[in-house]
């Protein structure tokens, strides 16, 4: 959210001076004593900061994926301050709690390199920093406590590039499936309220949630994208950017699921702004955590609190909605002649991201045309696909790795990178907008959320939690057998 536009003369030294706070020297006192107001924002002073007192230092490797929470708080000590690193930790341990599985977090902070994190943070800041700015020091002709009504924010605007979309199409009727809140004719979005012990629970008692989840492992465990079982499949795409308040502008964006594509450092694509992409995945429930994690953990300054956002209502036009965003999508592709897919071999994974690692420094040069560039980029990595497709392909189909993430989350873990057409072909197979909430309950509801089911002799029982459903999953990958009650 860029509060950039707003600050001004003591506005903007209210929040330079907030945000000293959060570093660690000489960052701390440099904003605090060297930066003058001028014709720049706070995100960028505080980026310029942390680059000049920090990122210069060639001995800090910050391109490096952490291993575990407590790593990465480590490798951030020269940035941040050590109650801030703190707080951070406590949000990290906090979120796992809540998901319900153990080291979550650990998982989560090693899927990228953390320059990554660390901008995600400092970003938090600026936006924490910039509205106590806007509340305390009302500018001339405005009241204390408010401010004038920002614009849409970069990360929530449609792309560019494409064009109207229609409305999105109905969902496929779900069995037991909740009823979505009445937010009126001009709002799609779907309201799920999750209730349980954590995450995990809940979305295995919420009958709309397990039954995506169902849908999504129903390819079974050795299928891959290119097996007949995945082309009916949906993606999803969990986000937490649109939940802070929603403007006339991002409406377009929320009701028709139109992503656009970002430049950020992960396991597969180059940093570059010549390869924007869009990630989707397949299990709704992986790319609803991601999106919590960066919600609770890197979104917003760390409190020691969980559940900041997934229980934090905001503005929709006329109404609320609470929690963070989970977009579905149907697309097919090759839909039209000239689009490109690539799936990387399960297993090729971690030298895929090690070719990716060594890719900086080696970049194209600016003076490319953009479509030269791509294609640059896609040939460093021909040792594995071996010129499969021409250039960079539309979609690229990969399987998530590591050791923790294989125990932590044994389902369903194929992802897609989209590029160019493919970001297109995926906003038009947009199905339905989900809004996810959860709340902390004390024990397990004993009946699901959203409809029940009655067994032969005429008595309610719970559905199966998707606890069983991965049990038995793990138990076929072993070659173990599975009786058929586990998967009624």
């Amino acid at each position: 959210m860029d509060f950039n536009f707003c600050l001004a003369g003591d506005q903007f030294k209210h929040a330079v001076t907030n945000a000293a706070r959060y570093f660690a020297e000489p960052a701390s006192s440099t904003l605090r004593h060297k930066v003058v107001a001028g014709n720049y924002g706070i995100l960028e002073v505080l980026n310029w900061t942390v680059f000049n007192t920090v990122f210069t230092n060639p001995n800090l490797k910050f391109d490096k994926s952490p291993a575990s929470i407590s790593e990465f708080l480590s490798l951030v000590e020269p940035i941040f301050s050590s109650s801030f690193l703190a707080e951070i930790n406590a949000q990290a341990r906090a979120f796992d709690a809540v998901a319900g599985i153990t080291g979550l977090s650990d998982v989560f902070i090693e899927a990228r390199p953390a320059r990554e994190a660390i901008r995600d943070l400092i970003q938090s800041i600026a936006v924490q920093c910039a509205k106590e700015a806007v509340e305390a020091v009302p500018l001339p002709g405005q009241t204390e406590g408010t401010a004038p009504q920002p614009p849409a924010t970069k990360r929530a605007a449609t792309s560019p590039t494409l064009p109207p979309l229609p409305p999105p199409a109905p969902t496929e009727a779900l069995p037991d499936t909740d009823s979505p809140l009445d937010q009126g004719p001009r709002c799609s979005l779907v309201q799920i309220d999750l209730e349980g012990t954590a995450i995990l629970d809940a979305w295995g008692h919420n009958a709309t949630t397990r039954e995506m989840e169902r849908i999504a492992l129903s390819a079974g465990p050795s299928a891959t994208p290119s097996s007949p079982e995945f082309k009916a499949l949906p993606v999803y795409h969990g986000t937490d950017s649109f939940c802070t308040a929603v403007w006339e502008e991002q409406d377009t964006a929320l009701q028709t699921g139109a992503l656009a594509g970002h430049s950020r450092d992960n396991q597969v694509v180059p940093t570059s702004n010549r390869l924007p992409v869009v990630w989707t995945g397949f299990s709704p429930l992986r790319s609803f955590l991601w999106a919590a994690f960066l919600a609770e953990v890197l979104s917003p300054v760390p409190t020691g609190v969980a559940k900041q956002k997934l229980q934090s209502p905001w503005s929709c036009r006329d109404h609320t909605h609470t929690g963070v965003l989970l977009f579905k999508f149907r697309p097919t592709l090759p839909s039209a002649l000239g689009q490109s897919v690539y799936v990387l071999p399960k297993g090729r994974e971690a030298q895929w991201n090690t070719i990716r690692s060594q890719t900086k420094g080696k970049l194209p040069s600016t003076s490319l045309n953009t479509e030269t560039a791509v294609k640059y980029m896609w040939d460093m990595f021909s040792s594995i696909h071996g010129g499969a497709t021409n250039s960079w392909p539309n979609a690229l189909h990969c399987h998530e790795y590591g050791e923790k993430l294989r125990l932590a989350l044994p389902w369903t873990l194929w992802r897609t990178v989209w590029f160019a057409e493919g970001i297109e072909a995926l906003n038009s197979s947009h199905e339905v907008t989900y809004v996810i909430s959860f709340k902390e309950a004390v024990s397990n509801p004993s009946v699901p959320q959203g409809g029940e089911s009655r067994d032969k002799r005429g008595s309610f029982r719970p559905c199966h939690s998707l606890l069983g459903l991965f049990t038995s999953i793990r138990a076929k990958r072993n070659g173990e057998k599975v009786e058929q009650k586990e998967l009624e």
